[in-house]
């Protein structure tokens, strides 16, 4: 039960990123929603309610599915359509392998230290993300053809 409550995030963050994509400068939605998912993240990890559980394992799937949303729109306006499917693919490739490797590692660091400090771990990377891509992300809002030239 409570994964089905959570996994509502999925469809309502979908829904969210409609409504917000072409309304708000799009790096800043990244920016917000992988804060988001950092902040959520922590909270899910650390809450014994079980109540707060759902809704903090909902707010963190919500928010997830829209950080990937507004990466995906993203990067299509960061890079040269000729160029396009390399800076995107490799990338996402790479993802995709490190997020089948990663719950054996993760399973490993929760044994050791226990939830809170792998949240915290995951949610520090997030934050550097979000630091990352504000400080060098370019903005991509009412610009013509790529921000990124071959």
């Amino acid at each position: 039960m409570y994964a089905a409550l959570i996994g509502l995030g999925y469809p309502l963050g979908s829904l969210f990123s409609v409504f917000c994509a072409e309304r708000f400068e799009r790096r800043t939605l990244l920016v917000a929603a992988t804060l988001a998912v950092a902040g959520s993240g922590v909270a899910f990890g650390l809450t014994a309610s079980p109540l707060l559980a759902i809704a903090f394992g909902l707010a963190s799937s919500t928010a997830g599915i829209m950080q990937s949303n507004f990466t995906h729109i993203y990067q299509t306006e960061l890079f040269h359509t000729a160029r396009r499917s390399i800076a995107i693919g490799l990338p996402y490739a790479a993802s995709r392998l490190v997020a089948t490797v990663l719950p054996f590692c993760a399973l490993t660091v929760l044994s050791a230290v226990g939830a809170g400090p792998l949240y915290a771990g995951s949610a520090a990377l997030l934050v550097a993300m979000a630091a990352a891509v504000r400080i060098l992300g370019p903005r991509t809002n009412n610009r013509r053809g790529a921000v990124v030239r071959q």
